[in-house]
């Protein structure tokens, strides 16, 4: 009788402590069973205890007595808990099913067995085997409570199974989704996740970008990792994190360093850049270069007189009518201050050149005037080359004839074709009659 009191005795006392301790309130089916299996198992075996102080077993009397109730419900609550517990946890190997039916096992073999004190001893045992199964289960990342983990993650999660289905996903996944992931939940992936085929084929442990057209152009970064290593099954963990922001910021950051900040136009750096590549270009077409440099006349005063808000208002309004005046091909980009220049992409000749040089001299006082905008004149040399210049010798030669053009007149184009052999200069002054320039350039073909 002693081992039957301390038997009980402590099945109730561990039950009712593990019950309190697992927190109703955070479980899903399978917990809510277990505590109320807990519950049964405390209740009926610390009045069982009182039951048998008092001295009261008489056997036509027990089906009577209200905690023996819980015999009956035990192994109906602990079956369900196994198969809830087993439901949502498919990973659960067929030895761990077995050992949490044992306790439901044990309770009705003992009960079928023996009358009384076998029973009561068989139910003390699986109080205590539940008890201590409910105590190995892991708070925190119990399998009862992954769905809410996985339901309180911000980023995207979908496990695939061995046959490429959605087994499962979090709430976040139907940013991914072609579909509500409880719609997607057991359907092929192919027909769920857009770029499936490509995810199910990298190796193990690669990290991919993806941008699913259903994300409303978002971009992902997934980790894939396969369920089982070195298997060739289709069962993938993919994890998904969106990093549209970084890949936003990023591209920013790559525009603003090719970019003025004002105008939009290139920057200097960018500008020389595309310089040099349209001068390798053409040394080894043997096709001309023309490269136009402008200066704004008078802009200081502009600054002075109507303060800086008005001149950086100015200054983007020349960029617009720039880019508004030349071909998609030639390259504009804002040098500094007030100056601008110009990559003439194959023009036939200096003629050609120029007369796109002059074409913006006459557009830029017309759309200022247009914008409600000071209107000023600029200065504008030009120079044409089809030899192996670097990009700064080119522009030192078209910055000359800017400077001489703006010696002579406000508005005037001075250009100027650079020989293929020789650093010899022919010079062309275009005054602002818009008359045409005076001599033509060729360039000879380099051997």
């Amino acid at each position: 009788m002693e081992l039957v009191f301390v038997l009980f005795g402590t099945a109730g006392a561990v039950c009712a402590g593990t019950a309190v301790a697992t927190r109703l309130q955070r479980f899903d089916l399978a917990g809510r069973l277990l505590v109320a299996a807990l519950v049964t198992v405390a209740w009926w075996s610390l009045t069982t205890v009182g039951v048998l102080a008092a001295g009261d077993l008489e056997p036509t009397l027990w089906w009577v007595q209200v905690p023996y109730v819980a015999i009956a419900a035990l192994p109906a609550l602990l079956l369900l808990f196994t198969w809830a517990f087993a439901r949502v946890t498919r990973a659960l190997r067929w030895f761990v099913i077995a050992l949490l039916s044992l306790p439901a096992a044990v309770t009705v073999t003992a009960a079928w067995t023996s009358p009384r004190h076998g029973l009561l001893i068989g139910f003390a045992v699986s109080a205590l085997l539940l008890a201590w199964a409910a105590l190995r289960i892991p708070r925190g990342s119990a399998p009862i409570t992954r769905t809410q983990l996985l339901d309180r993650m911000r980023d995207p999660v979908v496990v695939t199974d061995e046959r490429g289905r959605v087994a499962e996903g979090n709430d976040s996944a139907n940013a991914v989704l072609g579909c509500p992931r409880r719609e997607a939940e057991g359907r092929p992936a192919a027909e769920v996740l857009p770029g499936w085929e490509h995810l199910r084929r990298v190796p193990d442990g690669t990290r991919v970008t993806l941008s699913p057209p259903e994300a409303a152009g978002r971009v992902y970064e997934v980790d894939v990792n396969r369920i089982v290593p070195d298997s060739d099954d289709d069962a993938r963990l993919l994890l998904f994190r969106d990093v549209t922001d970084q890949v936003q910021l990023h591209a920013e950051l790559e525009r603003l360093a090719v970019t003025d900040p004002l105008t939009g136009l290139a920057n200097r750096r960018e500008f020389l850049n595309r310089l040099a590549t349209a001068l390798r270009r053409a040394d080894r077409a043997a096709d001309l270069v023309g490269l136009i440099y402008l200066d704004l006349d008078d802009f200081k005063n502009i600054n002075d007189t109507f303060g800086h808000s008005i001149g950086d208002r100015l200054l983007e309004e020349v960029a617009r009518t720039l880019t508004g005046e030349l071909r998609a091909v030639d390259t504009v980009g804002r040098l500094g201050g007030d100056e601008f220049a110009v990559v003439v992409d194959r023009p036939t000749d200096v003629a050609d050149a120029t007369h796109t040089a002059r074409r913006l001299a006459d557009a830029i006082p017309r759309a200022l005037t247009e914008a409600g905008l000071p209107p000023v004149a600029a200065s504008i040399g030009v120079a044409v080359t089809g030899a192996d210049l670097s990009a700064s010798e080119i522009i030192a030669h078209a910055d000359r004839l800017m400077y001489a053009a703006k010696q002579r007149e406000a508005g005037t184009v001075e250009s100027t074709a650079v020989a293929l052999d020789s650093d010899a200069e022919l010079g062309v002054d275009v005054a602002n009659t818009g008359a045409a320039p005076g001599i033509g350039f060729s360039p000879g073909v380099k051997t």
